[in-house]
């Protein structure tokens, strides 16, 4: 993943963690690895212990890791959507008695959107803006009152450099010539006479080096490579 992509989950964890609001609220960067039991006992434990950290119990929230999604298949880049995802999860019983955060779980989740409403990231990520359906009760937690709190931002990835992809061999009496792509004519040229890729990571495929013949019915595939560059595309023709 794109690494200012990867910096957006700690972003959002850190951005929350610098705020007064969530001072009391234990967090969680799902990323990192993690205990179940840390976050159950925050949820369950009435003597939960929060030591330094100020943290009080019955109440948290996990930053999960960004999705990426894409709706502009064909546009350069491409476009995407970035879904950054955060679930709030309350006991009531313990949250809201004495010593409990005493913020309901529709609160924190308002409270979410609202900070983080806007907030730009830097890079080619631009601000994060609530999704359509920003606030969605998540009913995989029987014993709890929980809430998905979702932002997107919408962002053109760069496209990477791609060799060009060769044209198809001339044929002369089943002997076939290859020549490089114009927009990269040092490229190495891959084929395949068996139908199977037409590149480096296959150990059937052959480096290009001068005209061969082959047979009739011969499934011909071929694509180039370039330093610095993706490889081509590939193209395959049958030969009669």
């Amino acid at each position: 993943m794109n690494p200012q992509i990867e910096q957006i989950q700690p972003d959002v964890f850190d951005k929350l963690a610098s705020e007064p609001y969530f001072a009391t609220i234990s967090l969680f960067q799902i990323r990192r690895e993690r205990f179940q039991s840390e976050i159950d006992e925050v949820l369950s434990s009435a003597t939960f212990d929060p030591g330094q950290s100020g943290k009080l119990p019955g109440a948290t929230i996990e930053v999960l890791m960004p999705m990426i999604k894409t709706n502009l298949v064909n546009a350069p880049g491409p476009v995407v959507t970035l879904e950054q995802r955060l679930i709030v999860k309350e006991n009531p019983t313990i949250n809201l008695a004495t010593g409990g955060v005493n913020l309901t779980a529709e609160q924190i989740a308002v409270e979410i959107l609202q900070t983080l409403h806007q907030f730009y990231l830097g890079g080619i990520c631009q601000a994060l803006y609530p999704a359509p359906e920003a606030i969605v009760p998540n009913d995989k937690f029987p014993d709890l009152v929980a809430y998905d709190v979702v932002l997107q931002a919408t962002f053109n990835l760069t496209p990477p450099l791609r060799t060009g992809c060769p044209l198809p061999p001339t044929e002369s009496g089943l002997v076939l010539t290859f020549a490089p792509p114009a927009s990269d004519p040092d490229a190495t040229l891959y084929t395949t006479t068996d139908g199977s890729f037409p590149g480096p990571g296959n150990g059937t495929a052959t480096i290009y080096s001068a005209p061969f013949s082959v047979t009739s019915g011969t499934v011909i595939r071929w694509a180039a490579y370039a330093s610095g560059k993706l490889g081509s595309s590939t193209g395959m023709a049958t030969i009669t």
